[in-house]
């Protein structure tokens, strides 16, 4: 599953960034790393950016860039009005 397949306030971990050495070093400066976890706040209309929370910040990452971060579903979180089983 990429980051454009997480839900809405869904925690992901990060497993594999599947690009160019020059892509995974920019993620890497903005504090997207294998192994963190991260969650889709926000994904903005006409096929613009998602906005994601990882380490307390919010990051825009573009969705041809989400489609190249691997991730694992860690926890859902259940939507406002949701009761957990």
């Amino acid at each position: 599953m990429t980051l454009m397949d997480a839900g809405l306030q869904d925690y992901v971990r990060i497993t594999v960034v599947d690009a160019g050495y020059g892509l995974r070093r920019r993620l890497e400066h903005m504090g997207l790393h294998p192994g963190d976890i991260v969650t889709v706040v926000s994904r903005a209309a006409f096929q613009g950016p998602l906005l994601v929370e990882a380490h307390g910040m919010r990051l825009a990452v573009g969705r041809g860039v989400a489609s190249k971060i691997n991730v694992a579903l860690v926890h859902p979180m259940p939507v406002s009005g949701e009761k957990t089983p």
